[in-house]
């Protein structure tokens, strides 16, 4: 892939080269001419249908093998809500999750998979598909938001570069918080757009909505999204677009939907410490916040944090520097290595056509104020090579590519054509080395949680007396997380795991959660005994406490399931 990702680029730098001089032959002039009888304009809506079809295929059929453990928190939360109302540390429908016990799981996608779980139940698929399903949505208003500023046939393009796009791709596959607020956003930057182009207020309304809406798609956009606004807020009454009126109401509708999470957030930092109801929602108190220690303001060396964050952003916006597995793919970045060149000409175009002050830069320079927002988004946050902690840059990245495709396209057809080719290869190849080598690297270290959840699955459907079960699964220690994945592999009731009931749905146990489920290395616990009712799911290296006269074993990559042999029949 080094020699492809080599070969991509020096290819696509020629082409460049050769637009560029094309256009100064020209006189720099662009030529947007609008082409209504086209293939693409004639059958755009069935074109479009079919590619969100077979995007929405291949990305189903082409699911990880593994399951995080943030997933596994959502979807078991999100049942929980659905079937009482409250969350698995019994809080009635919180603006933010409590989640591992800091303020760590926005609510957002949590309430959005109510209705999956709902329809399919909750299990791997379901959660996946819904990932999948909020994707698509993100494409299609990206698809609309192009087709607004350049028309149907660079729509077109735009959504199949989008579709390609590494970071669209990956992120489609994970059912992860922070994945929801880059479509968040895209959805509120677009009905802006369409209030700045048509002056019609209810997309202006609707618009702030969305943004207010983002806080709870992700923590980090409380404190970048408002930087957005108000670089729009000013533009807006400087080029006498909005009122001041208008943008105090805009203000009160962002307020009144973000309200919620913005009080949660200053409670805690005044240090309350009881929940706060606001009629059926509750405002929770966390204990602590592990997350303060990610944001610039309230790190000790502020300077050499944000040093690092600053290569951290050149690695994986220039360089495409991978990081970890669950982000991109080896040798892909988040837009293709040969695409940053073409990216730097689109940011170039829309820095030169923001600053024209008429009616066509408004597009433009939205963009990049969203280029600044994502950009200080960046520098704030520990992004610790963690791709999706930068979320909010990926799509105005494309925004880029798409402009400097658009730029090709109207230098030469036969340049933009290789272009579309070089890409669509890289597409392909992206598709193929995902649905294959990737989908098995989460069986890589063997202590993944594709391990756990089939033991957990097996112990599932076997009844007994106890369940042992190693908390030294994701790292040594990590019962919690752990924890999240029996009860999602069990599908337990909350209502059962808060000790409420001896009931979890449709099985009884004898003993409460806390007797029946005991996290502990095989090493720690007291006595071993064939003779009892119990399992044993440990890890390999106390194997060998077990008799195996008395245990059949059963290997999960770096586990074992221990089972009395008399259980086994």
């Amino acid at each position: 892939m080094v020699y492809v990702n080599s070969a991509s680029l020096l290819c696509i730098i020629i082409v460049l080269v050769l637009s560029l001089y094309r256009l100064a032959m020209a006189g720099g002039k662009i030529q947007t001419e609008a082409h209504e009888n086209s293939f693409l304009v004639k059958h755009e809506r069935l074109i479009v249908a079919f590619l969100l079809l077979i995007g929405f295929v291949i990305c189903v059929f082409a699911f990880p093998d593994g399951f995080m453990q943030d997933e596994a928190m959502s979807s078991y939360d999100a049942k929980s809500l659905l079937i009482h109302g409250y969350d698995h540390h019994g809080i009635t429908w919180p603006v933010h999750m409590y989640a591992w016990g800091t303020s760590e799981q926005s609510a957002f996608l949590i309430y959005y998979l109510i209705p999956f779980i709902k329809l399919f139940g909750m299990n791997e698929v379901s959660v996946r598909v819904a990932a999948v399903i909020l994707s698509m949505i993100g494409a299609i208003f990206f698809w609309l938001l192009l087709r607004s500023a350049f028309g149907k046939e660079i729509g077109i393009i735009a959504l199949i570069v989008c579709l390609l796009n590494p970071w669209h791709f990956v992120q489609s596959h994970f059912a992860l918080d922070c994945n929801a607020f880059p479509h968040l956003f895209i959805i509120g930057f677009f009905l802006l757009h369409l209030f700045a182009k048509n002056d019609k207020r209810k997309y202006l309304w609707l618009g702030i909505v969305f943004m207010g809406l983002c806080q709870y798609g992700y923590a980090v956009s409380l404190y970048c999204v408002p930087v957005f606004l108000v670089l729009v807020a000013i533009y807006f009454v400087r080029n006498k677009i909005v009122t001041i009126k208008e943008v105090l109401i805009s203000m009160g509708i962002y307020l009144v939907t973000s309200g919620p999470l913005f009080a949660t957030m200053i409670l805690n930092v005044l240090g309350v410490q009881e929940d706060i109801h606001l009629g059926p929602f509750t405002l929770p108190a966390f204990v602590e916040n592990e997350r303060a220690g990610d944001i610039l303001f309230f790190v000790d060396d502020k300077l050499d944090f944000f040093i690092r964050n600053i290569k951290y952003i050149f690695g994986i916006t220039i360089l495409q520097q991978e990081y970890v597995p669950w982000d991109n793919v080896e040798h892909f970045g988040t837009a293709f290595l040969c695409m940053v060149p073409v990216a730097v000409i689109g940011f170039v175009y829309t820095w030169y056509k923001a600053t024209k002050r008429d009616e066509n830069s408004r597009f433009f320079s939205m963009v990049l104020f969203w280029f600044i927002m994502a950009l200080c988004e960046g520098v704030v946050t520990n992004l610790s090579g963690l791709i999706r902690r930068f979320n909010i840059f990926y799509y105005v990245q494309i925004i880029f590519i798409v402009i400097g495709i658009r730029c090709i396209w109207n230098a030469s057809k036969r340049l933009f054509a290789i272009t579309m080719a070089v890409y669509l290869a890289m597409g392909a190849l992206l598709v193929f080395d995902f649905a294959t080598v990737y989908q098995r690297s989460f069986y890589v270290p063997e202590a993944s949680s594709r391990y756990v959840l089939d033991a957990a699955y097996r112990m599932k459907d076997i009844e007994c007396d106890r369940y042992y079960i190693t908390p030294d699964t994701a790292w040594p220690g990590s019962k919690d997380v752990t924890e999240i994945w029996v009860l999602f592999a069990f599908d337990l009731d909350s209502d059962y795991v808060l000790g409420n009931t001896q009931n979890s749905y449709d099985r009884h146990f004898d003993h409460g959660y806390e007797e029946q489920f005991v996290y502990s290395r095989a090493d720690q616990i007291d006595s071993i005994d064939a003779d009892n009712a119990y399992l044993y799911f440990v890890n390999a290296d106390d194997k060998d406490l077990f008799s195996e006269d008395t245990f059949d074993s059963y290997q999960y990559g770096a586990y074992y399931l221990m089972i009395p042999k008399w259980m086994n029949g």
